[in-house]
């Protein structure tokens, strides 16, 4: 099934292992004294060698992709010995953020706004299927199963896709209100939570049809509840970025936090315009 839709846009060149899960359980009490959460491994993924190249954006969104150029990628954690390559390492970032350096890109969602960001309906108008915004939230959403308890510093807040009444064609598109321009090799850094088998999160590159990372919750591992980190490369040019959540259920979420753009490494804040 294809699912069509026409976007409202300004005058931008650029696009913008586990068994079943129920949805019983409840959170417990939170401590009193907030703290970070520790760094830990991310879920499987898909990772896809793409064309960053700036492009016209697309209105047609496809629910699944089918290309040959995908492969299977190594959990994106911290550096490790046996990591000789810096491109398949992740951020040692374990949820303090470098100081932001890219107002266009950062946000923690601390101050309860999506900050440079847009979510579907506030900017998109769809034709078939339906397209749903991501939420903020300083509390705990759902139930302790496939739910979110807190966002990454357990002290401020995150957004997320789903909840209680979900259908299968729900989409939720999260993009960059304005195109960011970068000098050098970077990446994308950010966190996701997914602790249910149910949804898939994409992260896509200047067109929702070019994306370079996929998380499907049926690969999520018996540490899926808690945030991980996951970082998308970028190349030298202008971009805009889309994360897009579907394939959720009803009371299966997925949770994002703590986006910055770092330099290539993962060691630094990185600059854009």
């Amino acid at each position: 099934m294809v699912m069509t839709f026409t976007w409202l846009t300004s005058n931008l060149e650029i696009s913008n292992s586990g068994a079943d899960q129920g949805a019983g359980g409840t959170f417990g009490t939170e401590d009193s004294n907030p703290k970070l959460v520790g760094f830990s491994e991310g879920n499987d993924v898909e990772f896809t060698t793409f064309n960053q190249q700036s492009s016209q954006f697309n209105d047609e969104l496809t629910p699944a992709l089918h290309r040959d150029s995908t492969r299977r990628a190594l959990n994106f954690a911290a550096p490790t010995a046996d990591r000789s390559n810096p491109a398949e390492q992740g951020s040692p970032r374990v949820g303090a953020a470098f100081t932001p350096a890219c107002s266009l890109i950062d946000c923690t969602f601390d101050d309860n706004t999506l900050c440079n960001y847009v979510t579907s309906s506030t900017e998109h108008n769809t034709v078939n299927g339906t397209l749903k915004d991501w939420a903020i939230s300083s509390k705990s959403v759902l139930n302790s199963l496939t739910g979110i308890p807190h966002d990454l510093s357990k002290a401020g807040s995150f957004i997320y896709a789903g909840g209680t009444s979900v259908s299968l064609q729900d989409t939720y598109i999260l993009s960059t209100k304005l195109p960011f321009e970068i000098k050098e090799p970077s990446r994308l850094d950010f966190f996701v939570f997914q602790a249910g088998v149910k949804g898939r999160l994409q992260v896509c590159i200047n067109t929702i049809n070019n994306c370079a990372l996929m998380i499907k919750g049926g690969t999520i591992d018996v540490k899926a509840r808690r945030w991980k980190n996951y970082y998308v490369p970028l190349t030298p040019s202008a971009h805009v970025v889309h994360f897009l959540a579907d394939a959720l259920q009803d009371n299966y979420v997925i949770g994002l936090d703590q986006i910055q753009l770092l330099n290539k490494y993962g060691m630094a804040a990185q600059q854009c315009r």
